[in-house]
């Protein structure tokens, strides 16, 4: 393998920023991601970073995101070799993970899993767990669409008199104990159409949870209480 093909190799890894004058496409849509984690828009150079962002938002794992981590520092094949990844991660339980979203295309392309391989060492020495996600991954459903629902009805504002006499209402006819569908505590609820968008805020709020993530959070999911009001 000549050094010119490495070195392409290796710049397929770190995060490309995009040109301001570069033709928006699916490779570099940009744009600014609210997140209540570090409760300030966080870039994405693409629409799977955006997506990533989306299931990092809503997952319970993940306590802060950091956009741009410092460079790790790695080898291969005696070779040192620096890569700026597109996120870091605190995990709960003081762990830490790198994580490199890029398309599948690239990685079969620039054959980035042997890299990736290797740069996964010396993360680990670092005290960093590394992860590379592809589109496959991120939208992978129902768990982005679940994301996305209890993600942006979440973000509907603070409280108010209205919600909170929604999620009366909701827990009022949601047992402390065995399960119960979307579609019974809709009907229970009496709230219409704006009894499915407070379920969602309230699973997105963690005051409710879903029994089985593998399933839409559709009328026949199984959702249980929490905590109490």
């Amino acid at each position: 393998m000549s050094q010119l093909s490495l070195s392409r190799r290796l710049s397929g890894m770190n995060r490309q920023v995009s040109d301001i004058r570069t033709r928006p496409s699916f490779s570099n849509f940009t744009g600014e991601f609210p997140s209540d984690r570090l409760g300030e828009p966080i870039k994405y150079e693409n629409l799977i970073e955006r997506d990533f962002l989306l299931l990092a938002e809503d997952c319970r794992v993940i306590e802060t995101l950091t956009n741009r981590p410092d460079p790790l520092i790695w080898s291969y094949r005696d070779i040192p070799c620096t890569t700026q990844f597109e996120f870091g991660c605190q995990l709960t339980g003081g762990r830490r993970a790198l994580v490199a979203v890029k398309w599948a295309t690239k990685v079969r392309k620039l054959r980035l899993v042997e890299l990736y391989r290797a740069a996964r060492l010396s993360a680990r020495r670092d005290g960093w767990r590394l992860v590379m996600l592809t589109e496959r991954q991120i939208r992978a459903q129902p768990r982005l669409a679940n994301a996305e629902m209890r993600y942006f009805n979440r973000r509907r504002g603070p409280a108010t008199p209205v919600t909170q006499q929604q999620d009366l209402a909701i827990f009022h006819v949601i047992p402390a104990g065995p399960p119960v569908s979307i579609g019974e505590v809709r009907a229970r609820c009496n709230l219409g159409r704006d009894g499915y968008r407070a379920i969602m805020r309230l699973l997105g709020e963690g005051a409710l949870q879903a029994i089985d993530p593998r399933v839409p959070l559709d009328d026949h999911a199984l959702i249980a209480r929490t905590s109490a009001l």
